[in-house]
C-alpha cells in the first residue's frame, strides 16, 4: 500500500516539476494567468519564488480534489462490492491509499518545516558583496592645486610622528639632525578664507642631502605623506637640508 502511496507522489512531484520547466517560455507569452486556489495572481513584475507558490497550490488544490475523487470511486465500490472479499478488499485499499496521500499532501508545508524551516520560506536569495578585513593601504591626499600652501612640516618617523621641522613656503632650512628616508613624513598646511590652518595645499618641498641647500641631489615632495619611503624614496637615503617653493 505505501508503495503505491509514494508512486502516486513520485508522479504528482514529476508533473510540478514538468511544469516549472516550461514556466520562464510560458510568463515570456504574456498568457493570462488564472487566479490560484488562494487568489494569487501571476504577472509581469511576478518573481520565480511567485511561480513556486503559484504552482504549489494549485498542486494542493488539484492532488485534494483526485484524492476526493478516488475516495468516492473507492466507496462506490465497496458498495458495489456485493460481499465480494476480493472486491472489498480491493476498495478498502484504495481508501486508505487516498486517505494516505491526502495527509502527506496536505501535511506537506509542515513536514518541510519540521524539516528545515528554510525549505518554506521562498526567498529570492541576496549576494552581498564580500567584506574586505585587509587593512588597506594609506594613499596620500589628492593634491589641492587652487591653493597654495604656505608651510611644510617634516617629521623624523612616519605618521607624523617623532621630531618635526617647520619650513614656510618660499624659506630653507638646515637640519640639525639629518633625517633617514625611510621613516620622513610630511603634512602640507594651507590657511583658508578664515585664516585657519588646515591640511593641503600644493607646494613643491625639495629635500638635499647637502646642508646648504645645494646641488642636484635632491627628492622632490608636492604632497602630504604619511612615509615618504612609499613614494619611491631610497630607505638609506639622508637629509640635511629643506627647501620649500
Amino acid at each position: 500500500m505505501l508503495k503505491k502511496v509514494f508512486q502516486k507522489i513520485i508522479v504528482f512531484l514529476i508533473s510540478v516539476f514538468g511544469m516549472l520547466n516550461f514556466a520562464s517560455n510560458a510568463l515570456a507569452l504574456e498568457l493570462t494567468w488564472p487566479p490560484s486556489p488562494r487568489g494569487l495572481i501571476l504577472g509581469d513584475t511576478s518573481q520565480i519564488t511567485d511561480l513556486v507558490r503559484y504552482f504549489y497550490e494549485w498542486g494542493v488544490a488539484i492532488g485534494g480534489i483526485a484524492a476526493f475523487i478516488a475516495l468516492v470511486w473507492a466507496g462506490f465500490q465497496y458498495l458495489t462490492s456485493a460481499g465480494d472479499p476480493g472486491r472489498m478488499k480491493d476498495a478498502l485499499d484504495r481508501i486508505r491509499s487516498a486517505v494516505l496521500g491526502l495527509v502527506l499532501l496536505l501535511a506537506s508545508y509542515l513536514i518541510l518545516n519540521f524539516i528545515n524551516p528554510q525549505l518554506t520560506t521562498l526567498e529570492i536569495p541576496r549576494f552581498e558583496p564580500p567584506i574586505n578585513t585587509l587593512r588597506s593601504v594609506d594613499t596620500p591626499p589628492p593634491i589641492n592645486f587652487s591653493q597654495k600652501c604656505d608651510k611644510v612640516v617634516a617629521y623624523s618617523q612616519p605618521d607624523f610622528g617623532g621630531e618635526s621641522v617647520t619650513v614656510n613656503r618660499g624659506d630653507k632650512k638646515t637640519l640639525t639632525r639629518a633625517l633617514k628616508g625611510s621613516t620622513v613624513s610630511m603634512k602640507f598646511i594651507y590657511k583658508d578664507n578664515n585664516n585657519e590652518e588646515k591640511e593641503g595645499g600644493f607646494c613643491q618641498a625639495k629635500l638635499y642631502d647637502r646642508s646648504d641647500c645645494g646641488g642636484d641631489n635632491y627628492i622632490l615632495i608636492s604632497m602630504t605623506s604619511k612615509n615618504i619611503s612609499q613614494l619611491g624614496i631610497k630607505d638609506d637615503q639622508y637629509f640635511r637640508c629643506i627647501k620649500v617653493d
